[in-house]
């Protein structure tokens, strides 16, 4: 089975009123970032201790399906990865992916943030930033969760990382409460991280 995120709801009530229809509104996907970084030593290959961003290449979400008509975010990062380690020899290289997305207001109190990762057990890992894994609280009352993949350091591994991202918001279990009327309808999001978008 694949590995998922829950993120709890914050604590407290809220002063935003549900919608009219009762059901959450679905989690906006805002950020889509590959990052390149390095280690501390030369030779060492970067841990997620001493991981030091280089580079970051911001794929635009303007469109929910990527940019091009099959529907899938695409950039070239393994190949990109495999250039650095090639040509910038002084350090050793990895790569992060990084998934920003914001709950409305209106449920960061009454609804829980559910993520289905496309990762296997023994594959990559993902957990939200910061210190207490429960995103940050913007100024109009939303939450923003920034999702931070495991380091990859070679192309296969970066092409790991690439898959279907399904999320939702829901007061209950969707696995054990399929029919919930309150639950949001699902938020999709599939990479490809070995093919540049409009290539043949």
């Amino acid at each position: 089975m694949a590995k998922r995120l829950i993120i709890d709801r914050l604590d407290g009530a809220s002063s935003t009123p549900a919608a009219d229809d009762g059901r959450f509104d679905p989690p906006t996907l805002s950020a889509i970032r590959l990052v390149f970084g390095v280690g501390r030593r030369p030779g060492q290959a970067p841990s997620a201790a001493d991981f030091s961003p280089v580079y970051t290449v911001e794929i635009p979400v303007f469109s929910l399906t990527g940019l091009d008509s099959d529907g899938i975010y695409e950039f070239d990062a393994a190949r990109t990865l495999e250039d650095l380690q090639g040509r910038a020899q002084r350090r050793s290289w990895a790569l992060r992916l990084e998934l920003t997305f914001v709950q409305e207001a209106s449920s960061v109190h009454r609804g829980d943030l559910y993520i289905e990762t496309p990762y296997a057990e023994a594959g990559p890992s993902c957990e939200v930033a910061g210190v207490d894994k429960r995103g940050t609280t913007t100024l109009g009352g939303a939450r923003e969760l920034v999702l931070a993949s495991s380091l990859a350091h070679d192309a296969d591994q970066v092409a790991a990382l690439g898959g279907k991202f399904v999320a939702c918001i829901a007061a209950a279990d969707p696995r054990e409460t399929p029919d919930d009327p309150s639950a949001s309808l699902p938020r999709e999001v599939e990479l490809n991280l070995t093919r540049y978008e409009f290539q043949g």
